[in-house]
């Protein structure tokens, strides 16, 4: 038993290892520079949404460019979604803290709303030039230009609220 004890140690330091290399080297690859915006100018974006709240004064964000190149490595969308466990809300919150955790960017927030007429969450990408509705679980993605909604793969995606952290 010691013995299983102590390979299962040493792989779980293994893992936190490569874990934290790998992100380091991930984070490096991407050069990012994000740009700084202030949190009251950057919800001003916002005005057609019934609610928005945000934690920070300062933002950190980057070209949608980047965010895409971002986004086409990124492992949200592999996730197995799991009612009531990992659904949309979990990918949603997954993702923007992955952003701010991995990247330093902040300006991924979380949207609540609906996807026809299910209750829906999803990602607001606040980028330096241009602002997206992300669905993490798929990495499609729309143009955000006002309003309270955007069209995404044939449905409707309507946002009542949106949280940057």
């Amino acid at each position: 038993m010691a013995k299983e004890q102590d390979v299962s140690l040493l792989g779980r330091r293994l893992a936190v290892s490569l874990l934290k290399v790998g992100a380091s080297l991930l984070k490096s690859s991407f050069n990012i520079e994000p740009e700084i915006i202030v949190g009251q100018e950057m919800v001003r974006k916002f005005q057609d949404i019934p609610s928005i709240s945000y934690s920070d004064r300062q933002y950190y964000s980057i070209p949608l460019a980047k965010w895409k190149e971002i986004i086409d490595v990124d492992w949200t969308n592999h996730k197995k979604y799991i009612v009531d466990r990992f659904d949309c809300d979990n990918f949603s919150f997954y993702f923007a803290s992955s952003m701010a955790m991995q990247f330093g960017l902040n300006t991924c927030g979380v949207a609540y709303g609906k996807m026809g007429d299910e209750g829906h969450a999803f990602n607001v990408i606040y980028a330096t030039d241009g602002i997206k509705i992300l669905e993490p679980q798929t990495d499609d993605w729309v143009d955000y230009t006002g309003g309270n909604s955007v069209t995404l793969r044939g449905k409707t995606y309507s946002i009542n609220w949106i949280i940057f952290f």
